[in-house]
């Protein structure tokens, strides 16, 4: 919290749609740096333009989550964003609107094409399905205020872990079941898995 700018602040959250989940799996090493170093070129790209702040000298705090609320496999970046950016002679500070960073909607725009380009330099591209390049991507921007605000967001995804005790229902014949997240007008359902799915498990432990 000591580190926090007296600013605004906003959280971006960036998630890889569905079309790309397997490439990305097997490829992670590739696909998490490019997930990275795509968000920071096109965050910088948009930046600078003096329509949204002038600059190109942003900072952020990015967290990389791979697994969704039903425990399945949803690799997504979380983005904790001050509202604006140095000058380059480091003597200003350029704001960015209290409700606005940069538009989500050319930051996918080049975002996309940027990962597609980082997946092309990878041997990837021809893994995936064309389709997924013509599809909306999914980048959300909330403006939250001061940092504390999204920082103590962030936290409670930060220290958790997957699974937790209370969350498993029953462990029989090598099969954990979980109670999927409650749903307003969706009757509870459970998700049912082996447990080497989850855990390093050895038969006889």
């Amino acid at each position: 919290m000591k580190k926090l700018l007296p600013t605004h602040y906003f959280l971006l959250t960036i998630t890889l749609p569905q079309g790309l989940r397997d490439v990305v799996r097997s490829h992670q090493k590739q696909s998490y740096g490019a997930l990275f170093s795509c968000t920071n070129e096109a965050l910088k790209k948009l930046a600078q333009d003096t329509r949204f702040i002038g600059s190109d000298r942003i900072g952020y705090l990015a967290a990389l989550y791979t697994w969704g609320g039903m425990l399945q496999y949803h690799p997504h970046l979380h983005l904790v964003i001050p509202g604006g950016a140095l000058s380059d002679n480091n003597d200003q500070w350029f704001s960015s609107r209290q409700d606005l960073f940069v538009h989500t909607k050319p930051l996918e725009i080049i975002f996309k094409a940027k990962f597609k380009d980082a997946m092309k330099k990878a041997g990837l591209l021809d893994k995936i399905n064309p389709a997924v390049w013509k599809q909306q991507w999914v980048i959300d921007s909330q403006a939250v205020g001061q940092g504390q605000n999204s920082l103590r967001y962030l936290s409670r995804y930060l220290f958790r872990v997957a699974i937790s005790n209370n969350r498993i229902k029953s462990i029989e014949n090598d099969v954990i079941e979980i109670p999927e997240p409650e749903i307003p007008g969706i009757e509870c359902s459970h998700t049912r898995a082996p447990n080497c799915r989850y855990f390093n498990f050895r038969p006889g432990f």
